[in-house]
């Protein structure tokens, strides 16, 4: 049974913090029964006697011998020395201090003297064991290695901008943001070997994997998943296939003809726009129809809209020109019609327009032989054409005429892209109706931009029932507008950089 001293006794054969409180003895531990400015490090602990040699009995005080203010207190001193003095408790030093070392106590004269004859004390103490070896500490080094990432393009271009996120074990998660060429690099330690990356900003299409399959030698395909990658070298890793889409919906059309009326113009500048911002991708043009024409014819008429959207914007005069020829379908033959949408849209030196009364079929009335006599003549003394003023829209007539519709600013690709072209006809409506049901938003054209090749590869022909390619065409993109023929009615989003 242990004393009762006033103290807190606890036996503990694992000698270890006992309910939170630091012991004030315990092999190993370097902690005292007063403050170690006070009485020195000599001193290191109060310990009542060994129950067995294995096992120690461990105090640590009721109350701390010093007050919060740093005054003595004399009582829990006198404790401590008549457990000394009684042989309940043993004076216990650490290993290879004097005994003669050990400071005078005056507040507490008992103790003191006891301390005085501390050789004696020590000398009948238990051995304390030998602390267990401690565990190597671990070496430090500033060693340093460089993780650099590269991003790529569907397309194998460098991505800038692109921001990932590193997560390295003692590190954290690490963000990068690559620079204009595609790349970027963090200064990590040596250890780990690899890390865990993820570009959160991009999504992953629906694709077939083998359209996902990296095309660049040697690149990681991102498909959503955090990638294990190795630290200290490049990672090279490249992007899933992306679009952007640009949709015309609204009178672009007249019914049976491909002749893109000027309420259309307003769209093709939005289209041309959206491309200067991507200025490397490649053009696929889409013509849809509505249902009120039969399948067979629709579906044509869709793939003739959808190149004469492309030879608009590749200002390709001879494309539309074509379209005035006598083995022309007539429901589809181009005409004076189609000449004075034309010259109601275009203007002289004065900003009046050459035509401003209805659009109708007339040909040689005096009205229409007015309106054009006056292009004629303004295109020679504005352009040079070298037109007869006649008051007819022949051949000659008509091709600067079409040149000059094509030359309205902010509707021409750059020389030298190419512009893919498909018909869906009445396949893949914007809104689903039943048969011969007339509707703007099904009569539209779409111009799709791809990083890289078309993918998939634009089919031969629209087969019954709609092609698969379309909506694998959609699942790609990133980034679209709508225009409509309302001046006012544009609609643009972005879900995904």
């Amino acid at each position: 049974m242990a004393p009762d001293t006033g103290w807190d006794v606890v036996i503990d054969d694992e000698l270890s913090v006992c309910a939170g409180r630091v012991p004030y003895w315990c092999p190993g531990v370097e902690a005292s029964l007063h403050r170690p400015d006070a009485l020195g490090p000599s001193l290191r602990a109060i310990a009542l006697p060994a129950v067995e040699a294995e096992w120690w009995w461990r105090a640590h005080a009721a109350a701390d011998p010093w007050s919060p203010d740093g005054a003595v207190d004399r009582a829990a001193h006198e404790r401590i020395a008549r457990a000394l003095r009684d042989g309940d408790a043993v004076l216990v030093l650490r290993a290879g201090a004097r005994a003669d070392s050990i400071p005078q106590v005056e507040s507490a004269p008992l103790l003191s003297e006891l301390l005085a004859s501390a050789t004696d004390l020590v000398a009948t103490a238990p051995a304390a064991p030998e602390p267990p070896p401690s565990a190597p500490t671990p070496t430090t080094t500033n060693e340093l290695q460089t993780f650099e990432l590269e991003v790529l393009s569907h397309a194998g271009t460098p991505v800038a901008n692109a921001f990932a996120e590193l997560d390295v074990a003692g590190e954290g998660v690490r963000g990068l943001l690559t620079d204009n060429s595609g790349l970027a690099r963090l200064e990590l330690p040596v250890d780990p070997s690899t890390g865990m990356l993820t570009i959160p900003d991009v999504g992953v299409p629906m694709l077939p994997p083998e359209l996902l399959a990296p095309t660049v030698t040697g690149a990681v395909r991102w498909l959503g998943e955090p990638l294990q990658v190795p630290l200290g070298t490049r990672t090279t890793v490249q992007l899933p296939p992306r679009a952007f889409r640009a949709r015309l919906a609204g009178m672009l059309f007249e019914i049976s003809k491909s002749f893109l009326l000027p309420d259309a113009l307003r769209g093709i500048r939005q289209v041309k726009s959206f491309y200067d911002r991507f200025p490397t991708l490649q053009v696929l043009v889409v013509g849809h129809t509505d249902t009120s024409g039969t399948p067979d014819y629709n579906l044509p008429l869709s793939q003739e809209r959808a190149a004469a959207v492309a030879a608009y914007l590749q200002d390709d005069v001879d494309h539309w020109l074509a379209w005035y020829g006598a083995g022309k379908p007539s429901e589809k033959r181009w005409g004076i019609r189609e000449d004075k949408w034309m010259l109601s849209h275009l203007v002289d030196d004065e900003g009046g327009a050459f035509w401003t009364e209805p659009v109708d079929d007339v040909a040689w009335d005096e009205a229409t032989k007015a309106a054009i006599a006056r292009f004629q003549a303004w295109a020679n003394a504005s352009r040079g054409a070298g037109l007869d003023v006649d008051g007819v829209s022949g051949p000659a007539t008509r091709r600067v005429l079409v040149g000059e519709y094509m030359k309205e600013d902010g509707t021409t690709l750059p020389a030298g892209v190419e512009i893919a072209t498909h018909g869906c006809g009445e396949h893949h409506p914007a809104v689903e109706t039943g048969d011969d049901v007339a509707l703007a938003d099904n009569r539209r054209v779409e111009v799709f931009m791809f990083e890289g090749e078309i993918v998939p590869p634009v089919p031969a022909s629209e087969p019954h029932g709609g092609c698969h390619e379309y909506p694998l065409w959609n699942e790609q993109v990133v980034e679209h507008i709508d225009v409509r023929d309302d001046p006012m009615d544009l609609v643009r989003a972005r879900w995904e950089v």
